[in-house]
C-alpha cells in the first residue's frame, strides 16, 4: 500500500508492507542520516515494527545513544523521534504517519475514538515531542472522511522536573509521591468518551500509565500508544 502526506507544502510518499510476519513502513526519497561508511546503504526509511503486545501500544523500539550509538543512528525511528524532540518537519510527519498505519492495521478501533490527546509538554508554549505528532495526526485524520477524531487538550501539567534525568524506578517514585503531577481540567467532561493518548518514546511507562488512570477516573475510555519503547 501507498500513501501521500502534505509536509509543510510537500508530499511525504510512504509505504506499508507485510514480508515474513514483519511489518514495516518505509519512505522512499528521503535524505538517508549514516553514521559512517558501515552504515546501510539504502535509499529507502524504514520503521521496523515490533509491536510488543502491552497496555500500551508501542510502534517500534528506541535506541538511546547511551545503549548504542551505532543503533541509534542506524536506526530511522530513533533518529526521528530525537529530531522531533526539536522543531517539527518530515520527521514529524513520518512518525505521524507510521503511527496511523500502525493503527489501522492492528488497532482500527484506536482511530476510532472521540479525541486524540498528546501527553502535555514540558513547556506548555511548546510544540514539540508528542504534541507535535498528535497535530499531524489530527490533520491527517480531518482529511480522511472514515475518522472523526478530534484534538483535546484536558490534562494540565502540575510539576518541573525533567523526566529524562530520571531512571525509571525515580520516575515510578515520583508519582507515587505526587498524585497531582498531571490532572484534568476542570471544565472538561470526558464521561463516556474514548480517548487515544499519545506520547513518543515509552520508558519506564510511568507517565503513560498515570494519566491513563487520571482520564480513566474522569470517566473516560482510554487506549494509549506511543511512536516506541525504549529497548
Amino acid at each position: 500500500m501507498s500513501i501521500l502526506i502534505n509536509d509543510s507544502g510537500r508530499l511525504l510518499e510512504c509505504q506499508t508492507s507485510w514480508k515474513q510476519g514483519i511489518y514495516s513502513i518505509s519512505f522512499p526519497n528521503q535524505k538517508i542520516r549514516k553514521l559512517d561508511e558501515n552504515s546501510p546503504d539504502t535509499k529507502t526509511m524504514v520503521y521496523p515494527i515490533c509491536n510488543p503486545d502491552n497496555e500500551i501500544k508501542s510502534m517500534g523500539v528506541y535506541f538511546p545513544t547511551t545503549v548504542s550509538p551505532r543503533k541509534h543512528y542506524d536506526d530511522q525511528l530513533s533518529c526521528d523521534i530525537i529530531s522531533n524532540k526539536g522543531k517539527h518537519g518530515a520527521h514529524t510527519a513520518r512518525l505521524a504517519t507510521g503511527m496511523f498505519f500502525f493503527m489501522k492495521f492492528l488497532y482500527p478501533k484506536f482511530l476510532l475514538s472521540d479525541y486524540i490527546v498528546p501527553i502535555p509538554a514540558q513547556n506548555s508554549n511548546t510544540v514539540t515531542g508528542p504534541i507535535s505528532i498528535v497535530n499531524y495526526l489530527t490533520e491527517y485524520v480531518k482529511n480522511n472522511s472514515t475518522y472523526k477524531i478530534s484534538f483535546l487538550s484536558p490534562l494540565e501539567k502540575r510539576f518541573s522536573q525533567k523526566m529524562k534525568f530520571m531512571h525509571r524506578q525515580a520516575r515510578r517514585e515520583f508519582y507515587e509521591k505526587n498524585p497531582d503531577a498531571f490532572t484534568v481540567k476542570n471544565n472538561v467532561v470526558l464521561k463516556g468518551k474514548t480517548i487515544l493518548l499519545v506520547d513518543d518514546v515509552l520508558t519506564s511507562g510511568s507517565t503513560m500509565r498515570f494519566c491513563k488512570n487520571k482520564l480513566e477516573k474522569a470517566g473516560a475510555i482510554v487506549n494509549a500508544i506511543t511512536a516506541a519503547v525504549t529497548a
